[in-house]
């Protein structure tokens, strides 16, 4: 995730971007570790107000770094 790069660009330690956004720095830290699943809706739109960034570009971009995850089998077997 860009969260870390793109809030230390502008200066911003985790505990300011966290009383920005109105989260917990816990919450801020486990997304930038991705030690969470993607915020939601509602924190990402927060955050990537504050930093002045598309939410797209911000986390969206994560997306190419995750493991491939495999298609469920939908066909039904009939042996």
């Amino acid at each position: 995730m860009r969260l870390r790069e793109e809030r230390q660009k502008r200066g911003l330690t985790q505990d300011q971007l966290a009383r920005l956004v109105g989260v917990s720095t816990t919450t801020i830290s486990a997304i930038e570790c991705d030690r969470t699943k993607e915020p939601s809706l509602s924190v990402g739109m927060a955050i990537a107000k504050e930093l002045r960034l598309d939410p797209r570009k911000l986390f969206l971009d994560n997306l190419e770094h995750k493991p491939d995850i495999p298609e469920r089998n939908t066909e039904m077997d009939t042996s």
